[in-house]
C-alpha cells in the first residue's frame, strides 16, 4: 500500500510503490519516477502508432490517453510497463498476459517475456522423455563477475577435460531472451530425437550479462546474470535415468525454469498445469504437490499432523496452480447412486477415486489444490485449425526455431488435434487457449471514473480497439493470432460502478427489479464491445474475435423450444428470423449478444413481465429432452439451469425422479 500525500510525485514508500517502480513507472531523465500521466502519454503513444495512417494515429492517440489518463481503462500491466514509441518494433509476448504452450522451450521463452503460461502434461501430449536427453554441463569463463570456484566449472577446465570431438556438443548462450530459449529448444529437442542420449551436450554462459547489469529491454532493470539458468538446467539435468514419468518430468523442468525467471531482481512466474482425469497418471497428479511430511498419510491423519505442526510444511512446484480436466462423463459417473445399476462399475469408482483425492489434497493437504477445469464448457473453435499442423505454427521474427525442431512440433500438433479437447485455459483460469499454444491480450475499464454512461461505454470501445491492434504485431505464435485475435475486454470496480450511478449496495444488485438498469447498462456496454471488435475487425481486414470479454450464458434452449411472450408462444428460432439475426453465422464460435429490433417482452412462472434486451446463439451442445407429466417435450442444453426441490440444478445434473418446479 502506498499513502498519498497530494503532491504529483510524493509518494510515502509502500509495497503498491514498490511493485510500480520494479514493474511499470520508468526514471526518468531528472531521475525522478514517471507519474501515471507520463504513463498515459507513452502508453497511449505506443499503442497509437500501430494504426496505419496518421489520422487515425492521432485521434487514437487523444481516446485512449484520455482514457488512461483518467483511469476509465487499465491496459494491463504488460501495457504499461513496456508501450512506448518502440512498441511497433517489438514482439507482441511482451504485451500478453495469457498464454499457452505444448514445449518446454516455448514455456521458457514466453516465462521471460513475463506471459502467465498454461500447459496441458496429458500423457499422450508429453513427447519427450528426458532420459534421452544427452548429458549436461554448464560451464563459465573463469574472469565472469560471477564466476565461482566453489561452485562451477569454468569453461577452460570443460574444453580440456570434454574436448570437442564428434560426441561433445558446445552451445555459447547468447545474452538474450531469445538465446536463453534457444537452449532449452537444443536440449529438449535432442530429448526427443533420442539419438544424442550418449553424447555430452556443453553451455558456456560466458557471454551472458552479470548479476545486477542492466537490461536495456527491461527499462534498465537489474539482470539475473547466468548463474539462475545454470543451477535450474543441473536441477533439470538430474531426471535423467531417476525413473519418473515423462509427464511428471516435464513439470519438474518447467518448475526449474519458472523459478530462474526474475523481473526487477524478484521472481515472477505464472503457470497452470493440467491433467485429464482419465489419464493413468491423474492420481500422481493430483498429490504432485502433497508435502513430503503428509507422504502415505489419509486425509484424517494429515489434519491430525496439521494441528500438531508449530509451522505448516511448504508444498513444491510452487510455480504452478494445478488443476484435473473433467467433462460431463465425469460428473454424470459421480451422480450415479450408492446400491443402483452400474455404481461398482470400473469407471464410475475411477471416477469416485479421482474426485475424492481432489478433495483430499485441496484441503488435508492445505495446498487448495488441485482446481477442477470443466472442458466441455470451455468453447473451442477449429475453424482453420489445420493450418497449424505443421511445425512451422511457432516462429517469429525474433525467435526462429531450428528445422529438426519442427518435427518435434509437428508430432505435438497432431497429437493435439486428436485430442477429444485440445483448449485449455491461462494461469488465471478466466480465458480459454489452445492447448498447443496461444495468446490473449486483456484490459480492464473503470466506469466508475466515468462522468457519464456515454464516456463509460466510449471506453469499452477505445479498450476493445487497443487490444486488437496489439495483435497485429509480430509474435511467436502468429499463426494461431491470426487464426482466433482473442482480446479480453473486463471491468473492475463493479460496486463503485452500481453505487455512483445508480445509488445500489450489493443487496440492491441482486434484487433483478431494483436493479434492471444497471443490468441493463452493462448489457450496453457488452454490446459495445461486441459491436466494436466486429467493426474494427473489418477495417482492420482480421477475423472477429474468437473471445471478446469473459462475459458468457449459463445455458440455453433449442431453438424449437417455444416461449411466451407479449404477442403470443413463439419458438427461439422464430424469435431470432424476427429479428433477423443471422443463425447460422451465430452458430460458428465467433458467437455474439444480438440486439433485437424492438423490445422483446417475455412471461415468468409468475407471469410476471420481463424484457429481453439481448440475444445469444450458444452454438452446438449436447441436448436433451425432458418431458414433463403433462405430456409436454422440451429442449435443452446441460449447462441450462432448472428449479427443482432442492434448489437450482443444470440439465445434466438432474435426476428423472426430481420435481421441476420451473425451466426459466
Amino acid at each position: 500500500m502506498s499513502i498519498y500525500n497530494g503532491s504529483t510525485r510524493d509518494f510515502h514508500p509502500g509495497m503498491g510503490q514498490a511493485v510500480a517502480e520494479r514493474t511499470i513507472l520508468r526514471r526518468l531523465h531528472n531521475g525522478e519516477w514517471e507519474t501515471w500521466g507520463d504513463v498515459a502519454t507513452r502508453v497511449a503513444h505506443g499503442n497509437s502508432l500501430l494504426c496505419k495512417t496518421i489520422e487515425e494515429r492521432e485521434e487514437e492517440y487523444r481516446n485512449l490517453r484520455k482514457h488512461l489518463a483518467k483511469a476509465t481503462t487499465l491496459l494491463s500491466g504488460r501495457h504499461l510497463q513496456h508501450g512506448d514509441t518502440n512498441q511497433e518494433k517489438r514482439n507482441m509476448e511482451v504485451f500478453t498476459n495469457c498464454a499457452t504452450s505444448s514445449a518446454s522451450f516455448i514455456l521458457f521463452y514466453l516465462l521471460l517475456n513475463g506471459s502467465g503460461v498454461g500447459r496441458s502434461y496429458d500423457d499422450d501430449i508429453v513427447l519427450v522423455d528426458w532420459d534421452n536427453a544427452p548429458a549436461v554441463r554448464c560451464v563459465l569463463e573463469d574472469t565472469h563477475p560471477d564466476f565461482d570456484w566453489s561452485a562451477h566449472e569454468s569453461a577452460r577446465d570443460a574444453k580440456h577435460k570434454y574436448g570437442t570431438d564428434k560426441d561433445t556438443l558446445w552451445y555459447r548462450v547468447p545474452d538474450t531472451r531469445e538465446g536463453w530459449a534457444k537452449t532449452i529448444e537444443l536440449w529438449e529437442n535432442a530429448a526427443f530425437e533420442k539419438i544424442h542420449k550418449d553424447k555430452m551436450l556443453i553451455f558456456d554462459f560466458s557471454d551472458v550479462r552479470p548479476r545486477g547489469a542492466a537490461i536495456g529491454g527491461m527499462q534498465n532493470r537489474p539482470a539475473s546474470g547466468p548463474v539462475p539458468l545454470m543451477n535450474a538446467i543441473n536441477k533439470a539435468a538430474t531426471l535423467k535415468g531417476a525413473g519418473i514419468a515423462p509427464w511428471k518430468q516435464a513439470m519438474y523442468v518447467d518448475h526449474a525454469l519458472a523459478e530462474c525467471v526474475l523481473v526487477g531482481g524478484a521472481r515472477r512466474s505464472a503457470r497452470m498445469s493440467t491433467k485429464h482425469w482419465k489419464d493413468k497418471s491423474i492420481l500422481d497428479f493430483i498429490t504432485i504437490k502433497r508435502p513430503i511430511e503428509y507422504l502415505g498419510l489419509s486425509g484424517e491423519e494429515i489434519l491430525e499432523m496439521r494441528d500438531t505442526l508449530a509451522v505448516a510444511p511448504q508444498g513444491f512446484l510452487w510455480s504452478s496452480n494445478n488443476s484435473v480436466i473433467v467433462d460431463s462423463e465425469f460428473w454424470k459417473l459421480l451422480a450415479i447412486k450408492r446400491g443402483t445399476s452400474g455404481y461398482k462399475d470400473e469407471l464410475p469408482s475411477f471416477a469416485r477415486k479421482v474426485f475424492n483425492l481432489i478433495s483430499t489434497a485441496s484441503y488435508s493437504d492445505g495446498t487448495g489444490e488441485p482446481g477442477i477445469i470443466n472442458a466441455d464448457n470451455i468453447v473451442q473453435n477449429d475453424e482453420g485449425w489445420d493450418n497449424l499442423n505443421h511445425g512451422d505454427y511457432v516462429g517469429s521474427k525474433k525467435y526462429q526455431i531450428n528445422d529438426d525442431t519442427q518435427i518435434y512440433l509437428s508430432r505435438l500438433a497432431k497429437k493435439a488435434k486428436r485430442k477429444k479437447y485440445h483448449t485449455i485455459t491461462n494461469p488465471c483460469g478466466e480465458i480459454a487457449l489452445n492447448i498447443l499454444g496461444g495468446f490473449c491480450v486483456i484490459a480492464d475499464v473503470v466506469p466508475y471514473h466515468a462522468d457519464t454512461l456515454d464516456e463509460a461505454e466510449e471506453a469499452f470501445r477505445v479498450s476493445t480497439r487497443a487490444l486488437m491492434r496489439v495483435n497485429t504485431m509480430n509474435s511467436i505464435y502468429e499463426k494461431e493470432v491470426k487464426r482466433t485475435n482473442r482480446i479480453g475486454v473486463g471491468m473492475t470496480g463493479v460496486h463503485e460502478f452500481a453505487w455512483k450511478f445508480f445509488g445500489l449496495d450489493f443487496y440492491d444488485l441482486i434484487d433483478e427489479e431494483k436493479s434492471k438498469e444497471f443490468w441493463n447498462t452493462l448489457a450496453r456496454f457488452n454490446r459495445a464491445v461486441r459491436e466494436e471488435a466486429t467493426k474494427y475487425a473489418k477495417k482492420l481486414g482480421m477475423t472477429v474475435p474468437h473471445t471478446m470479454t469473459t462475459i458468457k450464458p449459463a445455458g440455453c434452449g433449442t431453438l424449437d423450444v417455444e416461449i411466451k411472450t407479449k404477442e403470443g408462444i413463439i419458438s427461439f428460432g422464430d424469435l431470432f428470423k424476427k429479428h433477423d439475426i443471422d443463425i447460422k453465422s451465430n452458430m460458428k464460435d465467433n458467437r455474439y449478444w444480438n440486439e433485437p429490433k424492438e423490445d422483446i417482452i417475455v412471461y415468468d412462472k409468475n407471469n410476471n413481465e420481463k424484457k429481453v434486451t439481448s440475444l445469444y446463439i450458444n452454438g452446438e451442445s449436447e441436448v436433451y429432452e425432458i418431458e414433463f407429466e403433462d405430456g409436454n417435450l422440451y429442449k435443452f442444453t446441460g449447462n441450462h439451469k432448472v428449479l427443482t426441490g432442492e434448489g437450482w440444478k443444470r440439465i445434466d445434473e438432474l435426476d428423472s425422479s426430481e420435481d421441476v418446479i420451473s425451466y426459466k
